[in-house]
């Protein structure tokens, strides 16, 4: 996968939105001065990555440094093995707008996976997409708002029409 993002995408290296590591715990964030996001920086966390066996697994910042910040179909970024890619959607927001930004976080999401699909690059691999809204660490653990029948319903349709599991979470453990 990583030989095809690099043809579609030949900055990807230049703009260091490709890194790879074998940590335990990869915490992620995404940087609101910078416009994407980051792993294990500043003591900021918005979305954390349990890697108990310690495999290689992928981190790719997608907007602002994959693609444009202007360009609405993407997701911010996405971590992947071999076999599971992962988008990811981060939306810190005030309770009054989390159903707004809830829509569209899996509009992005959705969107990416289009793209990501019409360019071969999920041969093989399962998908799983993860709206990760109004998420607050507090010490080692990040809550999150729970789900509405209209996220039950979302998730019944990404299944259906994208093979892929949406989950509503602010953590992805790989085994």
């Amino acid at each position: 996968m990583i030989d095809k993002l690099e043809i579609l995408f030949p900055h990807i290296f230049d703009k260091e939105c490709l890194m790879q590591t074998s940590k335990k715990k990869i915490d992620l964030y995404d940087d609101k001065q910078q416009g994407r996001c980051y792993i294990d920086g500043k003591g900021q966390t918005e979305f954390q990555v349990f890697n108990l066996s310690e495999k290689n697994i992928g981190f790719l910042a997608v907007d602002a440094c994959l693609l444009s910040s202007s360009d609405p179909s993407r997701s911010d970024c996405m971590v992947f093995t071999d076999e599971v890619v992962c988008f990811i959607e981060l939306k810190i927001c005030k309770r009054k707008n989390v159903k707004d930004n809830q829509k569209g976080a899996t509009d992005q999401l959705e969107s990416f996976i289009q793209y990501f699909r019409e360019n071969d690059l999920d041969k093989d691999k399962k998908l799983e997409a993860y709206v990760c809204v109004n998420c607050i660490r507090t010490g080692e653990t990040i809550s999150r708002v729970p789900r509405s029948a209209k996220d039950m319903s979302r998730q019944e349709v990404f299944l259906k029409k994208y093979k892929t599991k949406l989950l509503y979470k602010c953590e992805k453990e790989f085994l």
